[in-house]
């Protein structure tokens, strides 16, 4: 007798989920709420299920979608092994390699529909101008913290050197903005009074400059 053979699909960005048993639509009530779900708020469950739904010791399951996504799928497969040993899940990957440009794209055209479709809070232009900054090329991370809570040390090992300078005391008690461009050998940087005022033009900034 054949292992019965499961087939997920999952598409992330539709948020829309395939399952097929033995190359036949599966209409099983394992599948029933995981519609319009992010895969990861179901798996754990349905792998759980699969045991009392199809009746069978051994199931081969083949799950097709990103990167991420099957690694949610993995280890939702070893905690279940972790904690059963009469039924076995064989299971094969396939890794969908779709290019970052063509995710963008996929994105945009979603982002179309959803801008022409019936729903008014989608067509406004704050919806739209949140949408673009997500896709922008720039993005800005901030860090905020009590004093000596670690924020200089969190910086440097973003940017990957001690730029920031760190001291068991308030080094950085002023607002500090870097900007990341790929290139660039050093970092310049320029202050600015309470006006918001240009008062010092710096060609190189480094630790020591900081702490001034």
């Amino acid at each position: 007798m054949t292992n019965p053979r499961l087939k997920i699909y999952y598409n992330p960005y539709t948020v829309t989920t395939e399952i097929s048993l033995d190359d036949d639509p599966y209409n099983g009530s394992i599948i029933d709420g995981i519609c319009n779900r992010r895969l990861s708020q179901w798996i754990d469950k349905f792998i759980i299920d699969l045991e009392g739904e199809l009746n069978s010791a051994n199931i081969d399951l083949i799950f097709e979608g990103t990167k991420l996504d099957a690694e949610d799928v993995k280890d939702a497969i070893e905690l279940y092994n972790k904690k059963n040993t009469v039924v076995s899940i064989n299971v094969k990957y396939l890794i969908c390699t779709q290019s970052s440009e063509d995710r963008i794209a996929q994105l945009k055209n979603l982002f179309e529909e959803a801008q022409n479709g019936p729903i008014e809070e989608f067509r406004t232009p704050e919806i739209r101008k949140a949408f673009e900054a997500a896709l922008a090329l720039e993005f800005e991370v901030n860090v905020l913290a009590t004093m000596s809570a670690g924020k200089s040390t969190v910086i440097n090992a973003m940017l990957g050197m001690e730029l920031m300078p760190t001291k068991n005391e308030a080094c950085t008690a002023t607002i500090v903005k870097i900007h990341d461009h790929d290139g660039m050998e050093d970092f310049e940087g320029k202050a600015f009074g309470a006006d918001n005022k240009t008062t010092h033009v710096w060609k190189k900034v480094d630790n020591e400059l900081l702490t001034k």
